[in-house]
Protein backbone atom coordinates (compact mmCIF):
# COMPACT_ATOMS: atom_id res chain seq x y z
CA UNK A 1 0.00 0.00 0.00
CA UNK A 2 2.89 2.44 0.87
CA UNK A 3 5.00 1.67 -2.08
CA UNK A 4 1.88 2.25 -4.32
CA UNK A 5 1.15 5.95 -2.42
CA UNK A 6 5.20 6.64 -3.17
CA UNK A 7 4.90 5.11 -7.01
CA UNK A 8 1.79 7.38 -7.41
CA UNK A 9 3.21 10.61 -6.28
CA UNK A 10 6.09 9.95 -8.38
CA UNK A 11 3.95 9.62 -11.34
CA UNK A 12 2.14 12.58 -10.27
CA UNK A 13 5.54 14.57 -9.92
CA UNK A 14 6.81 13.35 -13.45
CA UNK A 15 3.20 14.49 -14.95
CA UNK A 16 3.64 17.97 -13.69
CA UNK A 17 7.30 18.41 -14.15
CA UNK A 18 6.37 17.56 -17.91
CA UNK A 19 3.43 19.44 -18.20
CA UNK A 20 6.03 22.66 -16.80
CA UNK A 21 8.19 21.78 -19.50
CA UNK A 22 5.58 22.11 -21.85
CA UNK A 23 4.17 25.42 -20.89
CA UNK A 24 8.08 26.74 -20.70
CA UNK A 25 8.19 25.70 -23.86
CA UNK A 26 5.15 27.30 -25.43
CA UNK A 27 5.72 30.98 -23.49
CA UNK A 28 9.32 30.42 -24.71
CA UNK A 29 8.23 30.34 -28.79
CA UNK A 30 5.76 32.89 -27.96
CA UNK A 31 8.46 35.01 -26.73
CA UNK A 32 11.26 34.31 -29.80
CA UNK A 33 7.67 35.32 -31.66
CA UNK A 34 7.45 38.81 -29.61
CA UNK A 35 11.21 39.49 -29.45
Amino acid sequence: MFSLFLLLTHEQQIIHTGKRKEIERFFNEKNALFS
